[in-house]
């Protein structure tokens, strides 16, 4: 009877020795998984530092960007303002061909009435 107690003691040790073994795989798994993330949080923190700091440069850039967009349509007002002038100033030039008529209409009759003073001795 006392063997048969040991025995039945040794099934229930070997036993319990093999939950043991299987908590202790689950455990160990756990553990690697447990290591896998923390690896690959550390490595998300890193990659958002960086595009923290790229994201830094790139607002900078845009700011960059921004003033001579402005410079620019502060020029191409300027140069719309000069353009303005210079056409009013060419237009104010530009002789209407009706008016070069009216003058060499007028010349025309002058030298005529002029001509009939002096052949008519007037």
């Amino acid at each position: 009877m006392v063997q048969e107690d040991i025995y039945q003691r040794l099934t229930k040790v070997e036993t319990k020795l093999e939950e043991h073994s299987k908590l202790l795989e689950k455990q160990q798994d756990r553990n690697n998984s447990q290591v896998e993330l923390n690896t690959l949080l550390k490595i998300q923190i890193e990659t958002s530092k960086e595009q923290s700091k790229q994201m830094e440069k790139f607002g900078d850039t845009l700011d960059r960007v921004n003033i001579n967009l402005t410079n620019l349509n502060s020029k191409q007002e300027l140069l719309d303002e000069r353009v303005t002038g210079i056409e009013g100033n060419l237009s104010k030039q530009n002789l209407n061909l009706i008016d070069i008529i009216k003058y060499i209409g007028a010349t025309g009759i002058g030298i005529a009435v002029a001509y009939l003073y002096v052949t008519l001795g007037l």
